[in-house]
């Protein structure tokens, strides 16, 4: 099926050149090499090209262009008529496709020594090269085939296709439509391995409502200069991701025992490691610099830090025990041990700092 478009061409010249046009890089994909210019030469890659692909539609398109051209040979006498084939390179962003056509029609301009062209192209897609090619010829036809399938389909497919080439290529669209949707599936992954998936929409929440945070106080820049660090993004992503997991996992008990405060202590008590784990390893990045600086102070305040949150871990856990059991009369041993763990976060807090002014000193 052809679709012509007749144009107005204004030269007087009698050249006319048949220019058959593939932005995709189909043809240079079967190893012909393009421009191929020459009627026995297009010939002979119309067949190789054929046997290569035989399905895909720029053959039949590539043969129209041949017939086109011994039509004209055959019954305009007076016309000198040239034939030629150009491609895009394979696999490339589309503007260097369009770069690579342009190169290839400021070469073939002077060598063909024609004025005038017969485009013929197979797709949509081909039909943006036109004007590219208009620069340097004036287009008098172009001749559209169309293979097998409607119009309709054909313009729905590359629609489709330009959809998911940005979707896959460019960079704002991929992160929107396959970063973050593959987060959260590795995420239900992760929770259906370990049987936990019923708070997996409380997951999924927290970090949705955290990416909404991130891109509504504009903190995307601030998480770009963490990103040159991948060893602190890593371990900033691993903590922020327990805290979300340590809210999921009191969400449901705290719901369904609102009335009940000794069933929510103990919840919180159960799943206190996960936050103090979560500050726990935000050290790690000091003790990284400190060993590679080989920074003695610097080694021992953050050692100093991790001992204080496991002291804190230590009182935080009998404040809880001691407010569950407050009725029970046996709480002196609670009570020294909510004693002891504030001595030594006091002591462990002052030595830090005190190591600290030392090290500006």
């Amino acid at each position: 099926m052809n679709d012509r478009m007749l144009l107005d061409g204004k030269s007087s010249n009698n050249n006319i050149v048949v220019i058959y046009v593939d932005i995709d890089g189909d043809i240079d994909r079967c190893g012909i090499q393009t421009p191929v210019k020459g009627y026995s030469n297009v010939l002979d890659a119309a067949m190789k090209f054929a046997i290569c692909n035989p399905r895909d539609s720029d053959t039949n398109a590539i043969f129209e262009a041949i017939r086109i051209y011994r039509e004209l040979a055959k019954t305009s006498q007076n016309l000198n008529t040239d034939i030629v084939l150009i491609s895009g390179p394979p696999e490339v962003p589309r503007y260097l496709a369009f770069l690579k056509i342009e190169e290839t029609l400021k070469i073939l301009k002077d060598s063909l020594n024609a004025q005038k062209a017969i485009v013929v192209l197979d797709s949509v897609e081909d039909e943006k090269a036109v004007p590219i090619i208009g620069k340097y010829f004036d287009v008098i036809n172009v001749e559209k085939v169309v293979v097998v399938q409607s119009k309709t389909i054909e313009y729905a497919y590359t629609i489709l296709s330009d959809i998911l080439r940005k979707i896959i290529y460019e960079k704002e669209y991929s992160r929107i439509f396959l970063g973050y949707p593959g987060i959260i599936i590795l995420i239900l992954t992760i929770l259906a391995i370990f049987n936990v998936l019923n708070i997996a929409l409380y997951i999924v929440s927290i970090l949705v409502s955290i990416l909404m945070i991130l891109r509504g106080f504009n903190l995307v820049p601030k998480m770009k200069y963490l990103a040159t660090n991948t060893i602190k993004l890593s371990i900033y992503g691993l903590s922020i991701l327990l805290n979300a997991i340590f809210i999921a996992l009191l969400i449901p008990t705290i719901i369904n025992n609102i009335s009940n405060l000794e069933i929510m202590l103990n919840a919180i008590k159960l799943y206190l490691y996960l936050p103090i784990t979560s500050l726990a390893i935000l050290i790690i990045p000091s003790f990284i610099t400190a060993i590679r600086n080989k920074a003695i102070l610097h080694l021992i305040n953050s050692a100093l830090l991790i001992i204080t949150i496991l002291f804190s871990y230590i009182l935080a856990y009998n404040v809880l025990e001691l407010i569950v059991r407050y009725m029970d009369m046996n709480t002196n041993v609670f009570i020294n041990n909510i004693i002891s763990s504030s001595i030594a976060i006091i002591f462990l807090l002052t030595l830090y700092e005190l190591l600290k002014r030392s090290k500006r000193d």
